[in-house]
């Protein structure tokens, strides 16, 4: 996430006529807010993209928004089920966390995969 943050910077430094959305910010989790209101803040970037946690959680902008207490239950694992669903030709969602995508009927097929890039790693 530094590399991110990083790169976001150097591009504001290079381009500071450019509107930049930082990304990588779902690895963060329950720190998501803060770095990403300090980064807003300090000019750093103008926006923050949320990618996969929108995914898990897509209430999370209108819980920070509103002062609410954020779910830690809810948020990415970054697990990348919904990345490898994708590469699958699978619909894209949180399957470990999300009730709706649990119970479809794509829910064995995507654990299958899982369990086949778990293996190739070991």
């Amino acid at each position: 996430v530094l590399d991110h943050l990083r790169a976001v910077r150097a591009c504001r430094e290079a381009f500071p006529e450019f509107v930049l959305v930082g990304s990588g910010y779902s690895y963060l989790m329950e720190h998501l807010a803060h770095v990403a209101a300090h980064e807003v803040g300090r000019g750093h970037a103008d926006f923050v993209g949320l990618g996969r946690m929108m995914l898990s959680y897509p209430e999370l902008p209108a819980d920070i928004l509103a002062g609410r207490s954020i779910q830690r239950r809810r948020l990415c694992r970054t697990f990348s089920d919904c990345v490898n669903a994708t590469r699958a030709g699978i619909p894209s969602g949180c399957y470990p966390l999300d009730d709706h995508f649990a119970a479809s009927k794509d829910a064995e097929a995507v654990r299958r995969i899982r369990g086949e890039l778990k293996n190739r790693r070991a």
